[in-house]
């Protein structure tokens, strides 16, 4: 249970748009925007050009892929492209996640 709501709901909201948009209003709600308008902790860090933390948290996935031998290309394309993010040496905007996907071999 995250949020008020069980994790097979929350695996659904990846691939069901109406169970995605009850997630979505029910973080918002919990937020206190009262609209679809949350935004996670490291977006609001991007967005606010702040440090984001990914080295401890999609870093760590890559980490523990390694460690046992299990392959994570997109967690570190997805890292990659974030520290570049941090640097300065990347611009956030959408057409990053077709580079990352095509940079881990999707």
């Amino acid at each position: 249970n995250f949020g008020g709501a069980p994790a097979q709901q929350w695996a659904d909201a990846s691939s069901d748009g109406a169970v995605f948009e009850q997630m979505s209003n029910m973080m918002a709600e919990s937020a206190g925007a009262g609209s679809g308008d949350w935004y996670p902790s490291m977006g609001q860090d991007v967005q606010n050009g702040r440090p984001t933390e990914i080295d401890f948290m999609n870093g760590e996935v890559v980490r523990r892929g390694i460690e046992l031998g299990v392959d994570v290309p997109v967690s570190a394309a997805i890292v990659e492209a974030v520290r570049r993010i941090d640097s300065g040496d990347l611009v956030p905007k959408m057409q990053n996640a077709d580079a990352i996907l095509k940079s881990a071999g999707y």
